[in-house]
């Protein structure tokens, strides 16, 4: 009996799987349609409970996709150039199955290249785990 409740535990375990995929877009166009955006979605199965989040570009870090967002326009003497969304995940948030959320987006700007991983040496690091406390990550770039 006991054996057999081992089983239908690694079983149930087994079929709640999140699986967390940061993924970015950046278009450019000569004209003002020019976007950079970043998203996180949960692609597995089952929900992903945020345990930390770790945000860095250039060996700075930041507490806030927003702090990350007001330091790359400083650091252009952009600040009053270009508007942005930035969302936070914070610890303990759930992410639902299927779910996306974007995390930052620029929009109908020419500095949104600025944003790029590639002009910031931007880095993000989820950590997460599913309700029976399995642990993964998700890191951006890879």
């Amino acid at each position: 009996a006991a054996y057999q409740t081992i089983l239908m535990r690694q079983q149930q375990s087994a079929s709640v799987w999140p699986k967390l995929v940061i993924s970015n877009a950046y278009f450019e166009d000569m004209g003002n349609d020019t976007f950079y955006r970043l998203d996180i979605r949960n692609v597995g199965i089952g929900p992903a409970l945020i345990t930390r989040v770790v945000i860095e570009a250039d060996g700075v870090k930041f507490n806030t996709m927003n702090d990350y967002g007001k330091w790359v326009l400083k650091q252009h003497q952009a600040v009053d150039s270009l508007q942005y969304d930035a969302r936070d995940l914070l610890p303990e948030e759930v992410i639902p199955q299927n779910e996306t959320i974007r995390l930052f987006d620029t929009y109908k700007s020419r500095f949104a290249s600025y944003f790029t991983p590639k002009q910031t040496n931007f880095k993000i690091t989820v950590g997460y785990e599913s309700v029976y406390g399995e642990k993964w990550q998700a890191s951006f770039p890879r």
